[in-house]
């Protein structure tokens, strides 16, 4: 009765350890199923978070930075005409023509980049001869019309 007994306890442990087995073999392969989701699910934060930090703070590799890169506007390109105006309304211009009226001339001389350079003169008359006295260069962007002493 005992061998008897002996053989039932084991016949019976084996089954239940193969059910157990089969259990903790599909708990195993749960868990691992588990730990490959989570893994999963860290790398995609990684890459998101990654992205984000590399889209936001780091600047661009190209060697020119968007603050580098002039805006372009549209540009009015100013006439010769209007440019001279321009400079006769600047306010040390223009109280110097009240002063002296006529004989202040303004003349155009030459383009330089984005802008027209202008001399302010006067023709000074001598006895036998003439010669100029300037009252200063002014350069009037093209584009916009602002006028900038250069002297």
């Amino acid at each position: 009765m005992v061998v008897l007994l002996k053989k039932l306890l084991t016949q019976s442990h084996m089954q239940h350890w193969l059910i157990s087995g089969t259990a903790c073999q599909q708990i195993n392969r749960s868990q691992e199923m588990r730990k490959n989701h989570l893994t999963l699910l860290a790398a995609s934060v990684f890459l998101l978070f990654a992205g984000y930090v590399l889209g936001n703070f780091l600047p661009l590799r190209s060697s020119k930075s968007l603050d580098a890169i002039p805006e372009v506007k549209a540009c009015a390109n100013l006439s010769l005409s209007d440019a001279e105006v321009s400079v006769r309304s600047e306010s040390s211009v223009s109280d110097l023509i009240k002063r002296n009226g006529d004989i202040i001339l303004i003349r155009y001389d030459r383009d330089e980049e984005d802008q027209m350079v202008f001399q302010v003169l006067e023709v000074v008359q001598d006895t036998d001869s003439s010669h100029t006295a300037t009252y200063g260069w002014f350069g009037v962007n093209k584009c916009t019309g602002e006028v900038k002493s250069r002297f």
